[in-house]
Order: structure tokens, then sequence, then C-alpha cells
């Protein structure tokens, strides 16, 4: 994968002789208006940052250009230390253009270097880096093009499913191609008309992974054809660049510079007036009710709350779910711009298949022609993405039942993902999957959980519904202080301890560990302050009863004023109906982990919106969620993140499946007392041991460990398959 820097290269080309800007001008002048020179400057010296002082001794703004649209791009004039070579340049000077665009109004630059002591000069058009915040890898690029592109020939020429497998494989030749010799002229004609849009171009990765895709797919026809006419590649670019291709994005500049990119990489060809288009795909008509046969696009990733004044204006989606993400509205937006014999292949988060917020991206689905998915599960292949990814490849409507091909790519290095696709996917009927969830498990995984399932009550229902989400303060750095000050409040102030509490966030909870206290809460929730005060001002009591505390609050009076989960005064915390339930024993669950995870907490701590507590005092049911079957339920149901991480939430930790014992079998009875014991132990291990760490490698531990195991698989009736699979997930 490229780096970087080497993403936002547009084009590179070297020149003899003397740079000229009114030449260089006339190159893209189909694309630009006449630069402008009346504002220029050059700077050297303690202007060019220090990593590049041996590489570069000046650099010049030579003029602005203007697109039609209103994109701009300068030209800058790169001078060379002496000496320095204009080959050893290029990475350094590029890198420093992306660091100078960076922090410049410009969408690109095209940027001359000389170097002194040599004829000519070297031209690179860079496009600025915040078009070039991702980049998806070509393999997966190639693959949605090859899979919309045969599934587009499938219905626009007739063709079978399996004659475009065989030719499209990696080793076709070997293939009867007689179907696609007979039908040649029919899919040369289907992609030469046909309509491709990414909806999301950004740095137009898509569009040109498309262009060269259907080029090579023309090429590879000729074989079959008679012809006088010109079937080069460069025929076929400039027939996909004129006449196919389509783009929008919200950023002029991001278009304006794919135009370009275009233009100066084919033999200046042009994309029409009309095919690109700036604004909204979501809420605008950009294209005035046209239609498209191919859509590949990789749509931005969103959160709800970060797009929340937008939500009004998209309210007529069916996905306009209340914490959909802004990828879901993409999935219906495309699939709403597709003809009837059209295709989609979107990268999307892969949330959308076990989410509550996916439910309508689900029911969309299932009444599409789903064609593929490829769930990336715990694999990084972008790595800018927050959340691990699926690629979806879908068609306008399926007409009835049918199956479609799923693909977990876990690997780390896929080279080719068409080749993996057709040796590791499995078909999937679309009415066998739930419309609460889509787990793509095997069948013995599926009867595995429905098996537990039927054994079990879930855990909110075992514990009356008294799992709670820990404490958000909506400004942790003013409300939770480190232990030293802690301590510095208190010998100052005795009274100050009322308020003070020991405070965990999520990655200090460890299962069946007691926790290291570390930070403390500055607790004063709402209606404490009026409760405490009397007569006595609001702002005045907070002085005089807790003065330290006070003075190190008001220094963000401010911003906590802003909160809108403030409680009546600036300095209290929200309402909750369950902070009593902090003060009680409790287990505490860390919320971000790779591994379901329990501790007992005895001692009345709090802990932050990282951590989920149950109201529960019962050794079993720690016991139970520490198990290796508890651990195998949650990675099976919770929502995955990067680096093998998941995420557990209240509905997920809520449905944990918890054994219901009968107080007249005796053998139940005895297996819930035995797991109990064995939690026991291994709570006090991990109190016995000097370090958490230390205490992972133990004999004493490991034995410990899979006596629980053990005895949890016994009262769940695991058979040893089962068991197997639980252990080796």
């Amino acid at each position: 994968m490229k780096n970087f820097s080497e993403r936002c290269i547009i084009h590179k080309e070297h020149f003899p002789g003397t740079f000229s800007i009114g030449e260089y001008i006339k190159n893209f002048s189909l694309l630009c208006s006449e630069p402008d020179m009346s504002h220029t400057w050059i700077r050297s010296g303690i202007h060019i940052p220090a990593k590049y002082k041996n590489i570069i001794s000046s650099y010049r703004l030579q003029a602005t250009c203007r697109s039609a649209g209103g994109s701009v791009t300068e030209v800058l004039a790169v001078k060379g230390q002496v000496g320095v070579k204009l080959e050893s340049m290029e990475k350094e000077c590029v890198s420093f253009i992306c660091d100078y665009l960076l922090h410049s109004s410009a969408d690109a630059a095209a940027a001359v270097f000389t170097s002194l002591g040599e004829d000519g000069y070297m031209l690179l058009m860079i496009r600025s880096p915040r078009f070039a915040s991702f980049s998806v890898p070509e393999d997966i690029l190639s693959f949605m093009c090859t899979e919309s592109i045969k599934n587009y020939l499938r219905l626009s020429c007739s063709l079978t499913k399996s004659a475009l497998d065989g030719y499209f494989s990696p080793t076709y030749l070997l293939y009867d191609d007689s179907v696609i010799k007979n039908k040649a002229r029919a899919i040369d004609k289907a992609l030469s008309d046909l309509k491709f849009c990414d909806i999301a171009a950004s740095s137009g990765s898509a569009a040109k992974a498309m262009c060269l895709k259907v080029a090579s797919v023309r090429m590879s026809l000729n074989k079959y054809l008679e012809h006088n006419e010109d079937r080069s590649e460069s025929s076929f670019t400039k027939n996909f660049i004129e006449n196919s291709l389509y783009a929008s994005d919200s950023s002029v500049g991001a278009l304006d510079t794919l135009r370009m990119e275009l233009y100066l990489t084919s033999d200046k060809y042009c994309v029409k007036d009309g095919h690109f288009m700036h604004g909204s795909i979501l809420t605008e008509n950009l294209f005035k009710g046209m239609i498209f046969d191919i859509i590949v696009s990789a749509p931005p990733h969103m959160r709800q709350e970060l797009f929340s004044q937008q939500k009004p204006l998209l309210k007529e989606y069916k996905s306009a779910e209340t914490s959909s993400d802004l990828y879901c509205y993409y999935i219906e937006r495309a699939m709403s711009l597709l003809s009837d014999k059209g295709t989609m292949s979107l990268i999307t988060s892969n949330r959308w298949m076990r989410s509550s917020y996916g439910a309508p991206i689900r029911e969309l689905l299932s009444s599409a022609d789903l064609l593929s998915i490829v769930d990336y599960a715990s694999a990084a292949p972008i790595s800018e993405f927050n959340t691990s990814i699926s690629v979806i490849t879908a068609g306008k409507s399926a007409g009835g039942p049918h199956k479609f091909s799923f693909v977990t790519a876990d690997e780390k290095d896929i080279n080719d993902l068409s080749l993996y696709a057709a040796e590791h996917s499995k078909p999937i009927d679309i009415t066998d999957l739930n419309s609460e969830k889509w787990l793509f498990n095997s069948d013995l995984t599926s009867d595995l959980i429905c098996k537990i399932e039927a054994l079990s009550v879930p855990l909110s229902h075992y514990v009356s519904g008294r799992i709670y989400r820990g404490i958000l303060t909506g400004l942790n750095k003013a409300f939770i202080v480190d232990e030293a000050h802690a301590k510095t409040f208190i010998e100052k102030n005795s009274n100050n301890r009322r308020i003070l509490r020991p405070f965990l966030s999520g990655r200090d909870v460890k299962r069946f560990a007691k926790p290291e206290i570390k930070q403390y809460l500055i607790f004063i929730p709402k209606g404490y302050t009026d409760k405490m005060r009397g007569v006595t001002p609001p702002l005045e009591w907070l002085a005089m009863t807790h003065r330290e505390i006070a003075l190190h609050l008001s220094q963000y009076e401010d911003i906590a004023s802003k909160r809108s989960d403030k409680g009546t005064y600036w300095w209290e915390l929200r309402s909750c109906k369950y902070y009593d339930e902090f003060e009680n024993t409790k287990i505490i669950c860390p919320s971000i982990v790779k591994h379901l995870s329990a501790t007992m907490d005895t001692d009345a701590l709090y802990s932050n919106d990282k951590t989920l507590i149950i109201g529960s005092d019962d050794i079993f049911l720690l016991g139970v969620l520490n198990s290796s079957l508890a651990d195998f339920y949650f990675r099976k149901s919770a929502n995955e993140l990067l680096n093998d991480h998941f995420e557990l939430k209240p509905g997920i930790l809520g449905k944990i499946p918890i054994r219901s014992v009968s107080p007249t079998n005796s053998r139940q009875v005895r297996l819930r007392d035995d797991i109990a014991s064995a939690a026991k132990e291994l709570c006090a291990i991990y109190k016995n041991c000097p370090s958490k760490k230390s205490a992972i490698f133990t004999p004493e531990r490991v034995k410990a460990e899979r006596e629980l195991n053990s005895l949890v698989f016994q009262l769940y009736k695991l058979t040893p398959s089962e068991i197997s699979l639980v252990e080796n997930y």
C-alpha cells in the first residue's frame, strides 16, 4: 500500500530546460483559469522546517489558478540545496508540499523542483492531504469493481454466473470460454454504454480503479472481435472518462483534483460538464433523476452524534434510526440510484450486521439482490478506519429468496481478494438469517448458542434488570483527579472526603482482581448542593465547605457550564437514579475488551462510562461471566472493533445466558456451589499475587481456570465437540 505522501501525488514528469509558467499552464488550460500572478512571495531560511533544510534552500509561490468550480491550485517553485540531485529530492519535497498544503487553503499544488547545477526540472501535481485521508487497498478495489461488472454483465447480457466466474477467474485460460466468445460483442457494448458513479469520490480511487478494470476487460475481448475501429486501451479509457464516469463529493476540491488527475494521466481526456457534482448526494438531487449501472464507493463513517444537525434532512430515509452511522444512509441512497440491472459495491463498517441501528439496512438488503458480503472481522485493511469493515455487493432486486456469498477475511495480508473469496466463500440462504442480527456461524455454533440459551435465562432477567453504565461526567479533566490531588484535598479540609469517591476506568478492571485505585471522582450529583447548603447561596456554600475543590473546579467553569449533562449547577453531575448501586457490592465489567472480564467490588468503588456494573453479590455469577463459555457467547454477539477488541454494551451483557439451577436438582446445586468456590479461589489467587500480571502465568491460576471452565461446561451440558469449539474459538 502506498504511504500517505505517495497517495497525494496526482502526476509526475521530468522536463529538460527551464521552467516556464506559461507553458505549464497550457498543459491543463482546460481545467484551470489563467494564472493569477499578482500575489507572489518567496520563503527561505527560518520558513523551512528543520527536517527539510538539508534538501530545500527556498520555495516560491509563482501563481494561483482557480477552476470554474472554485478549487484552488497553487504553482510552487522549490529550489534544492547545492549538490542535491533532483531524484533524491523527490520523496522529501513531496512530504514538504503535503505539509504545506495541510496549512494552506489550496486544494492542490503544482510543485516545480529544480536543483542547482542540473538541467531541467521535475514537476509534481500534488493533491491536498485532506483528500487522501485514507487509501483503499488495490485488491479490495479490484474485487469490488470485478464483482460489480460481473453482475452487471450477467443481467445485461443474459450470461450465467458460472460463465462469468470462469472468465474472470485468475485461471480462466483453463476455462471453456465459448459462452463469452459468442457474447463478446454484446459484452463490449454493455461496457461501452455503462454508467458508473462514485457517490463519495474523495481522492477518486474507486473511479480510477473502475476505469482501469473496464479498459482491461474490453481489451481482453479483442481476441474474439473482428474490428476496424480503435480498440486500444487509450480508446477505452477515453470512452469511460468522457461517457461513463460520474462522481459526487461534498468537496469541490476533491472533484477538481480528480478531474485534473484523469486529464493529466490519460491522453488529455476530459470529464464532461455535469458528470462531476459537488454537494450532498444524500440531501440534494445532484444528478437530476439519473440512474447508474454500477456504483462503487467508500462512504464516510461518522457516528450519529457528529452529524446530529443534519439528521432532520435525512428523516425520509428508512435507515434514519436514532443511532445510525452516516454510512447507512449511503447504502440506502446507492440502492435508490441503481438501474434495474445495476449493482453497487460499498465499503462500510461491519457493525450494521449486528447492531440495532443496522436493522433497516438488513431489511433493505434482504429484499435486494444481495450478492456477497466480505467481513474483515478483526483485520484492519484500512488502518485509518476506526472499526472493522465489510464490503457489500448487491443488485437492485432479487425477486425472491436467494443465496449470497459470505467471506470472513480475517487474515492480515490478502494479496488477491477475488481469489481468496473464491476459495473461502460460504453460501448463505437469506431466509435463514435472523432479523435481529446477522450471525454467520457454522451449524455447530448455531446449535450450541441455541442450546445454552434454551437451558438459561438472560442475565438481565437473572439480576432483575440491575445492569447499569458507569458514570459519565461530561468533563473528566474537571471531575476526576489523581490520588495525590485527592489526598491533598482531604489533608487540607476533611469535609472534602464527603464528595470524593474512588474511581475506576475500564482499563483498571481485570478479571477476578481487586482493582487498584489510581484516581478519584469529585462526586456532587444533581440535588446535593441544595440538600446541603440550607439558606447559604449555592456557590458560597461550595466555596466555604469545599474550598480546595471549589478552587480546582473554578478553572473549568466556562466549559462545565456548557455541558448538556450537568446538574442544577455547573459543578454538579447529571441526575442518575442508580448512584446508590455504586455504594453496594456489585460486579464490574470493562466495556472495551478482548475477552469478557468481571470482578467483584465490595469497597463502594465508582467507575466511568467505559464500564458496566451488575447489582449483584453472586459469586457464582462472577464465575460464569469469567468462563470461556460466557466469553464465547459474548464475542459471537458483540460489536467487533480493531485489534481483536470487542465492545460490551448493556444490551449484549443482558443477553448472556445464565443457567437456571433448580433447587431440587442436587447435581445442578452442587455444580453451582462448586463454580462459586472456584471463583472464590481465583479471587484469592489474584488478590495474593504481588503482581496482577504475574498471576496470569502461575500453575495455580491455570489449574483453577481449567477447573472453573470444566464446571461451567458440565452445568451447561456441553459435549466434547462443543467444548472443543469454545476452547478453540
